[in-house]
């Protein structure tokens, strides 16, 4: 069984998201889709770590990047952060962030293995 909790830090201007089970594309393009068309913050804090990202190929990763950049049109500059402490879920987070940049994504996205590099690099 997958989820994905969403809950809003609004004096932070911070999104915190948590994901548990196997995740496919659909989920994050379901996902960035309700988020973004009513964008609530600048910041966005994925804790992925209990999550399994190994299905996901890399034509749905690259799916991913170009779904997010066609949604994500009304807030440019923000930051989002992934985190996944194990490796084969770094390496997907780190191919999602190659793909982010190929497509020009207008805010900065990054893979971190702890929650408090990814909470310091988003606070910086």
């Amino acid at each position: 069984m997958e989820a994905i909790e969403t809950t809003f830090d609004l004096p932070r201007d911070l999104t915190l998201v948590k994901a548990s089970g196997v995740l496919t594309a659909e989920h994050f393009l379901d996902w960035a889709e309700k988020y973004y068309r009513d964008q609530v913050t600048t910041l966005i804090l994925w804790n992925l770590n209990d999550a399994d990202l190994s299905g996901l190929r890399t034509d749905e990763i690259s799916l991913i990047a170009r779904q997010t950049k066609e949604v994500w049109n009304t807030h440019k500059g923000g930051k989002t952060a992934f985190v996944l402490e194990s490796p084969l879920g770094y390496g997907v987070g780190r191919m999602l962030e190659a793909y982010m940049e190929i497509e020009n994504v207008p805010f900065s996205f990054r893979t971190f293995y702890t929650i408090d590099e990814a909470s310091r690099w988003l606070c910086a």
